[in-house]
C-alpha cells in the first residue's frame, strides 16, 4: 500500500490545488465563451438589422453624406455579418469545449487553450492599445472611456485566463512526475 510521506516534495494540499486552478480556468474560458459567441451574435444582428433598414427611414434619421456611404457599404452587411458570426462563435464554441476538458485537468487542453488564449490576447491588446491611443489624440473622453471599456474588459478577462492557465499547467506537470511510480493515494497494493 503506498502512503504518503513526509520526504515527498508535494504535500496533500498541492494535490487538491490542481483540481481548484483547473477548475478555476475553465470557469473563465466559458465566460469568454459566453463573451465571445454574445458579442459575435449581437454584431451580426445588428448588421443584419441594419441592412434590412427601408431607405427612407435612413433620410430621415442621418445627414446626406453618411447616408451614401451607408448605401455604398450596404451589400457587404450580410457577408460581414457572417464573418463576424464564424469568427467570433467558432472561437467561443471551442472556448467552451475545452472549458470541460481543462476542468479534468488534461495536458492537452490546458495547453491549446492556453495557445488559443495567449494568441487573442496579443491581438486584443493590440486592438486595445490603438484604439485607446486614438481616442486619446482626438482628445475624446467619451471615446476613451468607450475603448477602455470594450476592449479592455475581454483584454482584461483573457489576462487572467492565461495566468490561471499557466498556473494549472504548472501543477499539471508538478503533479504528473509522479505517475510513473502510481498514485501515492491509492489503496491498492502495489
Amino acid at each position: 500500500m503506498n502512503t504518503p510521506h513526509a520526504d515527498q516534495p508535494w504535500s496533500p494540499i498541492e494535490q487538491r490545488a490542481e483540481p481548484m486552478l483547473c477548475g478555476r480556468a475553465a470557469v473563465y474560458l466559458w465566460w469568454l465563451a459566453a463573451v465571445e459567441m454574445g458579442l459575435s451574435g449581437l454584431g451580426a444582428l445588428l448588421m443584419v438589422a441594419a441592412s434590412a433598414v427601408p431607405v427612407n427611414e435612413l433620410t430621415a434619421e442621418l445627414p446626406a453624406d453618411q447616408i451614401e456611404l451607408f448605401l455604398e457599404i450596404r451589400p457587404l452587411l450580410i457577408p460581414l455579418a457572417l464573418g463576424v458570426l464564424v469568427l467570433g462563435f467558432v472561437p467561443g464554441l471551442a472556448y467552451a469545449v475545452l472549458g470541460f476538458a481543462v476542468r479534468t485537468g488534461r495536458r492537452w487542453a490546458i495547453n491549446t487553450a492556453l495557445v488559443l488564449s495567449a494568441t487573442q490576447l496579443l491581438v486584443a491588446g493590440v486592438l486595445c492599445a490603438f484604439a485607446i491611443l486614438g481616442a486619446i489624440v482626438t482628445l475624446d473622453p467619451v471615446a476613451v472611456t468607450v475603448s477602455v471599456l470594450f476592449y479592455g474588459s475581454p483584454t482584461l478577462l483573457l489576462a487572467f485566463c492565461v495566468r490561471l492557465l499557466m498556473a494549472s499547467r504548472r501543477t499539471t506537470r508538478a503533479t504528473s512526475m509522479w505517475e510513473d511510480e502510481g498514485d501515492p493515494w491509492s489503496t491498492d497494493a502495489a
